[in-house]
């Protein structure tokens, strides 16, 4: 069932490794949200408000999506990090499904890339619509994948052709966490039961 389990925080192998890569995540994440907040001010606005008084702290750069703050390895310093509300996924198909720990009526953003030979497959399917979207790299996807009168949403089966052939999906959503779960992680957000 949808939402049945509590918010907590992850930390995935892969993001660990991508540490470095951090800063040109941030900018990826400032010029996709520039696109949608061009596209859809009102929309864009009403995320922006969202983060505004005790959830500014979690905000991801200037956009309207929010990462959350954790002590950082040298001296206790907080730095922000793209865990849990940043998802980077490789060569990962999914059954459908709701994004529920989103805020209700916020845009998801999901930016996709490709390595080696085309992957084939793995088309994003909204299934309330009978519709396949076919989303190679380059494209910028603005969803409001929590909700559920427009939110559901899978992937096809994928086929990667060679080993060096990969799906990169990179995405930014704005997610709230329990306050117990952010109290365990020393966050400083607060939570929307706050």
């Amino acid at each position: 069932m949808p939402g049945a389990q509590p918010n907590k925080l992850v930390q995935s192998r892969l993001s660990g490794l991508l540490s470095e890569a951090e800063p040109h995540l941030l900018s990826l994440a400032a010029q996709l949200w520039a696109l949608f907040a061009e596209r859809s001010p009102a929309a864009a606005a009403r995320q922006l408000a969202y983060l505004e008084g005790p959830r500014a702290a979690s905000q991801l750069g200037g956009t309207g999506w929010n990462a959350y703050r954790r002590a950082g390895s040298g001296g206790g310093s907080a730095r922000a990090v793209l865990t849990p509300p940043r998802s980077f996924n490789l060569d990962y198909a999914t059954a459908a499904h709701y994004d529920c720990k989103n805020v209700a009526g916020s845009y998801s953003c999901l930016a996709v890339a490709e390595t080696g030979q085309p992957f084939c497959g793995c088309l994003y399917l909204l299934p309330q619509y009978r519709v396949a979207l076919e989303l190679r790299q380059g494209v910028a996807l603005f969803h409001r994948s929590g909700d559920a009168e427009v939110g559901m949403h899978a992937n096809s089966g994928l086929r990667l052709p060679e080993p060096a052939s990969h799906r990169v999906a990179l995405v930014f959503y704005l997610t709230s966490i329990s306050a117990a779960a952010a109290a365990a992680a020393g966050l400083g957000e607060a939570s929307d039961a706050d």
